[in-house]
């Protein structure tokens, strides 16, 4: 089961699964603005027909000497594995 996060921007929820956290895609927030940014790596992967998303960007985010791993699904979906934002949480602690 999954739950939402509110950012603390109006147009910007994050959702957390048993895969990650999950930034929902909302066009100009600031988070899409820094990801927008990064240098997309291609996977190679295709959907398969099944409806499943399937991560076809991998970029990496670096926010002062932290580096998080940025994976965008085929549905446009941008994803933040769990542990990597466990460490950024750290980090402001």
């Amino acid at each position: 089961m999954g739950h939402t996060y509110y950012t603390g921007y109006d147009d910007q929820l994050m959702s957390k699964d048993n895969k990650g956290i999950i930034v929902q895609d909302q066009s100009g927030t600031p988070i899409d603005k820094i990801l927008d940014r990064l240098d997309w790596e291609p996977t190679g992967e295709i959907e398969d027909g099944d409806g499943i998303p399937v991560v076809t960007h991998k970029g990496i985010l670096n926010l002062g000497g932290l580096t998080i791993q940025v994976f965008q699904l085929s549905n446009g979906l941008r994803v933040i594995p769990e542990k990597d934002m466990e460490q950024f949480f750290k980090l402001l602690q």
